[in-house]
């Protein structure tokens, strides 16, 4: 998948398949627009395009950091199984911002990107003030010479799935319900830095990792997890622990893992882990023996 920035980078393509959207998450909603795209792509012998936005439009537009389920490079992972030929990466800002949605589809849609087939949801909007609609984007091909294919949404237990919804259930703690409308593992992926060392005097060294600011992390708690290191594609079990280790008194946030049958050095590493489970809440612990018991109990669970 080519990746280009824009506008920062020169380039221009021909004959596309184009779909638009923050898709943060990758939930199962943007799967069945993925699923189309690809279709569509193949049935007509053209390349594909995903048109995504960096930083989220409601950080600027509202001036709130909006807490992410994905981060650009996660994203990138999560849009792997799909094989997209092209990933086009909009820098957001006021200026962009600015564009009518006229502009947006003709200028930079058909002209810059070349499609002539664009795939959406059923509720999307864009351009200045989100002014465009599905109908006024219905319309525009007509004059501008593109098909349109608007994609029904996805539903889980009667629920629409969105990313906001996703948002909410993470931050209440109803984890395997944001992990169901996902329809994947969490993905956190960080870089590995220097810790307090507990866990290795515990008997469990576990990989601290720096998470991005705005990253949308699950309620403290302990989890399980798939782990990958660096760019190596061999997997391990892990423990993961979210919170403020109040058996030490902390008070920040912070992620750790503990990786079953692996050892080495790797700080400055980037770990990623796909975690798919709660097993258990945080809890402040009346000495180091019980933590290390219950330690040993959870890794019990996932061996």
């Amino acid at each position: 998948m080519k990746t280009f920035f824009y506008p920062d980078d020169a380039f221009l393509l021909e004959r596309t398949v184009v779909t638009v959207g923050n898709f943060d998450g990758v939930h199962l909603g943007h799967g069945r627009i993925l699923d189309r795209v690809i279709s569509e792509k193949e049935h007509l012998g053209q390349k594909s395009v995903l048109v995504t936005f960096s930083p989220h439009p409601r950080s600027v537009l509202m001036g709130k950091e909006v807490h992410l389920l994905s981060t650009l490079g996660e994203k990138r992972l999560l849009l792997e199984p799909w094989c997209l030929d092209n990933l086009v990466v909009v820098r957001f800002d006021r200026k962009f911002a600015s564009h009518s949605y006229r502009w947006f589809i003709k200028r930079f849609l058909v002209d810059k990107l070349g499609a002539t087939t664009l795939v959406v949801g059923y509720d999307h909007s864009f351009g200045r003030d989100s002014r465009g609609k599905v109908e006024q984007m219905v319309h525009l091909g007509r004059l501008f010479g593109y098909r349109m294919d608007i994609v029904k949404p996805v539903e889980w237990n009667g629920e629409e799935i969105k990313s906001e919804r996703i948002r909410e259930m993470l931050v209440s703690g109803r984890f395997a319900e944001a992990v169901s409308m996902l329809g994947h593992p969490y993905l956190v992926r960080g870089k590995v830095v220097p810790g307090k060392g507990i866990g290795k005097r515990l008997g469990y060294p576990t990989a601290n990792l720096s998470i991005t600011k705005n990253k949308l992390l699950p309620t403290p708690g302990v989890y399980t997890a798939s782990a990958t290191v660096g760019q190596t594609k061999k997997r391990y079990s892990a423990l993961v622990y979210i919170g403020s280790s109040p058996t030490f008194g902390g008070k920040n946030i912070q992620l750790e893992t503990h990786l079953l049958n692996f050892s080495g050095q790797i700080y400055d590493e980037y770990v990623g882990l796909e975690i798919g489970e709660r097993i258990a809440d945080e809890v402040k612990f009346r000495s180091e023996a019980e933590l290390k018991r219950k330690i040993e109990e959870y890794i019990r669970r996932i061996k």
